[in-house]
């Protein structure tokens, strides 16, 4: 995900504006710098910070390259390429010998020879050594495969639109296909997110953005950019994000055909631990049956995704775990649930990740932490059948 200071847009023809993509011209620069990045290897990422910025930037940038573009294929390689302490032994051992040294007094030649001898390395591993587990000591460290400029130019295009979608006010997703897929992989994200029907067919999402959230902003940004590369495993998607770019709001649309590779499937298992600790534990019980995923609840144009339908006979409560919430999300989620007639369902809450400004809400939501009491879900669900909730 590249920072906000290396976001870059240009203006889309349908009045929105697009992430500025590298293309297929862009490889022949890309190439030239993981070249002189990989001839860094070996050396304290300090000294490839200043190559960086002293001879590769200006080249790339005499060469026609804008800067945007060229420090974010930077910021990919550093991640690509790792960094590792190189020392005889331990710094902060090598450093508490030395200063021990040093209290004893005499010059720096004697303190760092008398630490060579108690500490039995060579006085150069002594001097290279001593700070080796600085940031700006730590030696860059090439990878066994190191990318493509092809896959370079996709990876960046892809962090580019996460980048954006970590500094989103909102986010409207749509799509035509795999649709319960996209809807379980939000879900499984804690997205909060709603489903309506599109006239056309197919699905629109709502989320909110991290910007628009009190609590978990970071976090929840990066379960929403997580999201994105799943979207694009579909045939056919739109993304509309409202950004702030340079405090600015733009409208940034996204859409299938964008040269974003497809680097992610959709995970056939997209159950949380939460979620398959309340089947067992709900099975253990023994008094309700619980199926996964039976049917989709439909309120006017909105729809609901249950994930759970408690059975005893022929009563039936639907459950559904939501992830990240704000009141107001909730509160727009009761109320579909009152537009559904004859529908008994249980939203299962967790506690922690309030989004909002801490008010609860009441209903039929049950708030949980970390775990879903499944002897108190079976009790709020007799409550239901019985018409006590």
């Amino acid at each position: 995900m590249l920072p906000a200071a290396l976001l870059s847009l240009e203006p889309r023809g349908e009045g929105g504006w697009a992430p500025r993509y590298l293309g297929s011209r862009d490889e022949v620069w890309v190439a030239h710098a993981i070249s002189y990045h990989a001839d860094l290897a070996n050396m304290p990422f300090d000294r490839v910070a200043r190559a960086w910025s002293d001879k590769i930037e200006p080249a790339l940038r005499a060469s026609g390259v804008a800067r945007k573009p060229a420090m974010g294929v930077k910021h990919l390689l550093d991640r690509v390429f790792r960094t590792e302490i190189r020392a005889a032994l331990p710094p902060p051992r090598i450093r508490e010998v030395v200063f021990e040294a040093a209290a004893r007094g005499g010059s720096r030649d004697e303190v760092l020879a008398r630490a060579s001898v108690e500490l039995g390395v060579r006085l150069e591993e002594i001097e290279a050594g001593l700070f080796a587990d600085r940031p700006g000591e730590r030696v860059l460290v090439a990878p066994e495969a190191v990318p493509s400029a092809r896959e370079l130019v996709g990876a960046y295009n892809l962090a580019l639109v996460q980048g954006l979608l970590l500094r989103s006010d909102r986010v409207r997703v749509e799509v035509s296909e795999m649709v319960r897929s996209v809807v379980r992989y939000a879900k499984l994200r804690g997205l909060l997110a709603t489903f309506a029907v599109v006239e056309r067919g197919g699905l629109r999402m709502e989320a909110s953005g991290p910007l628009a959230l009190f609590r978990h902003t970071l976090k929840y940004g990066h379960a929403l950019a997580m999201f994105f590369p799943v979207l694009v495993s579909t045939p056919s998607y739109r993304l509309d994000a409202l950004c702030s770019v340079k405090g600015d709001e733009r409208h940034v649309v996204v859409r299938a055909g964008d040269p974003v590779p497809r680097t992610h499937a959709i995970p056939r298992d997209t159950d949380s631990a939460i979620e398959r600790a309340l089947v067992r534990d709900v099975r253990r019980l023994g008094t309700w049956e619980i199926e996964r995923e039976t049917e989709v609840v439909r309120a006017g144009h909105r729809l609901f995704f249950p994930d759970f339908t408690l059975t005893r006979g022929a009563h039936r409560v639907l459950v559904e775990i939501v992830g990240y919430y704000t009141r107001e999300y909730l509160a727009r989620k009761t109320e579909a649930l009152r537009a559904a007639a004859n529908r008994k369902l249980i939203v299962c809450v967790e506690e922690s990740l309030d989004c909002g400004d801490g008010a609860a809400l009441g209903g039929t939501v049950l708030f949980f932490r970390r775990r879903v009491d499944a002897q108190r879900l079976l009790h709020v669900a007799e409550a239901l059948v019985e018409g006590r909730a």
